[in-house]
């Protein structure tokens, strides 16, 4: 459970089915929370395979790589909301990875073709496979999200 000083949050596509990652920050801190969610059809891959990686983001309170990422994405070399600063962070240079799952929600399509297109279909035993019905958001806060 996150306390009351703790910055969570959401940024991605509204449909988190197109991707985007949740975070937490507690002020004070020089790191972020970071869960990530990756869909495979941004790969060439199929649309109901997700990839689901957990880290911290390392946030350094003022040096270049702070600068350098608040201008890559447009933003205020003085930004202070963590926020954005988690934003930029992430876009400019990703966050450390300490695990990655996969999953499928449903059957495989039959339509898709795994083996060609550029994308590396991970074999069956590295996927966690789930209803048809199962709502992607509700599952990764409930499974991967430990602070909600």
């Amino acid at each position: 459970m996150p306390s009351k000083a703790d910055l969570t949050g959401y940024r991605g596509d509204m449909n988190l089915e197109e991707g985007g990652y949740f975070y937490r920050f507690t002020p004070g801190d020089d790191y972020a929370d970071i869960v990530e969610v990756v869909p495979a059809s941004a790969m060439g891959g199929p649309g109901n395979l997700f990839f689901i990686s957990a880290g911290s983001l390392y946030m350094p309170a003022n040096d270049d790589t702070l600068k350098r990422a608040l201008e890559c994405c447009g933003l205020a070399s003085d930004e202070s909301d963590p926020a954005q600063i988690i934003y930029a962070l992430n876009a400019y240079r990703g966050f450390d990875l300490s695990e990655s799952h996969v999953i499928q929600i449903g059957k495989r399509d039959p339509y898709h073709d795994y083996d060609h297109g550029g994308f590396g279909m991970p074999a069956d035993d590295a996927i966690t496979f789930l209803g048809a019905k199962t709502d992607l958001r509700g599952y990764v806060l409930a499974n991967h999200v430990s602070w909600e």
